[in-house]
């Protein structure tokens, strides 16, 4: 009796290790989320919309933005006619893709006249960029929303090979659904620096940040 049980528990085992195995070698259909975020071949990374994130000066950034198909208007800060520094941002025209959230307001930092950040709110969820490429390099914290003075919790997920911060805000108490399904404002960044910390984003409710 007891061999047959042995038996038929090898059996279960074997046929659940398949069909695990069966879906982890189906490919992940990601929709085109990786062609989305993967620059152009002339276009090395950090790259995005074609702006060469450290490289393109901000005199030719405006002009690539007041041409670009996607881009409806293009905002200068009152300080950057003087001195070709601070912020751009512009308003999208309802061509731009759908992994971009049309409603927000797109944003660039100009440095020593030479574009160093791009920030752009999109509709991707955490999660599905998790599936895509979980991020080694991460932070939680705790801050006060602006708004409502509740606390809410910033996660940061790093690709440091990318160049790429994709952030996130939820508010407190938190629960699984809203983190995950939260959409992610993509940072690309010249210079990518800051205390970041290796962890396992799929642990992130044990830690209790709230």
């Amino acid at each position: 009796m007891a061999r047959r049980l042995l038996g038929t528990s090898l059996l279960f085992t074997l046929l659940l290790t398949a069909v695990i195995g069966a879906i982890h070698a189906r490919p992940y259909d990601d929709g085109g989320l990786r062609d989305f975020l993967t620059p152009p071949p002339d276009c090395a990374a950090p790259c995005f919309m074609g702006i060469r994130i450290g490289r393109m000066t901000a005199g030719t950034v405006v002009e690539w933005l007041d041409r670009h198909p996607w881009v409806e208007r293009v905002i200068l800060s009152e300080r950057f006619g003087a001195t070709q520094g601070g912020y751009i941002g512009w308003r999208w025209n309802g061509q731009q893709p759908a992994r971009l959230n049309g409603s927000a307001p797109a944003a660039l930092w100009i440095r020593g006249k030479v574009v160093r950040v791009v920030r752009v709110q999109t509709t991707i969820p955490l999660g599905e960029l998790w599936l895509l490429h979980p991020p080694a390099l991460g932070v939680y914290r705790v801050e006060r929303s602006l708004t409502t003075d509740k606390p809410l919790i910033v996660h940061v997920a790093a690709y440091p090979d990318a160049r790429l911060l994709a952030q996130i805000s939820v508010p407190c108490p938190r629960r699984p659904a809203d983190f995950w399904h939260e959409p992610v404002e993509l940072q690309f960044y010249a210079d990518l620096s800051g205390d970041f910390e290796t962890y396992d984003l799929r642990g992130w409710a044990s830690r209790h940040p709230c």
